[in-house]
């Protein structure tokens, strides 16, 4: 598959670049080592500094995270079932964010690659990897 983009890693940033492009219609090539949401997933136990509903409207707002039927279908504690007024430990951020990831990784616009990227090259054709 031909695509637009190019997104170098799967922590936050790159979650959200990826569901920002094909909100705007591209088609993403996706690199990353492992697409485990980057260091993030160390700070699990940490309390994060932006209130819940702040958290849940930023997933929302990218409809191909599938924020809503993911918290939604996910057993125990989760991100969309928190106080909005509140904040959490940064785990429930870190599991929207594998939940994003997993629905980017199998969208037809997406050619996830498990991998890491040491040289890219351009031409008039575009570039390679």
């Amino acid at each position: 598959m031909r695509t637009d983009w190019l997104v170098v890693g799967a922590g936050p940033c790159g979650i959200f670049a990826v569901a920002s492009l094909l909100r705007r219609g591209a088609k993403v090539t996706w690199i990353d080592p492992s697409f485990s949401t980057g260091r993030l997933s160390r700070y699990g136990s940490v309390p994060a500094n932006t209130r819940n509903d702040r958290l849940c409207r930023a997933f929302q707002s990218l409809p191909h995270l599938q924020f809503a039927p993911r918290q939604a279908s996910r057993a125990g504690p989760s991100l969309a079932r928190t106080d909005p007024g509140s904040t959490a430990s940064l785990q429930l951020s870190i599991d929207a964010l594998r939940d994003g990831s997993e629905a980017l990784q199998s969208h037809e616009a997406v050619r996830a690659v498990q991998g890491s990227v040491h040289l890219l090259t351009g031409d008039g054709d575009g570039w390679r990897a």
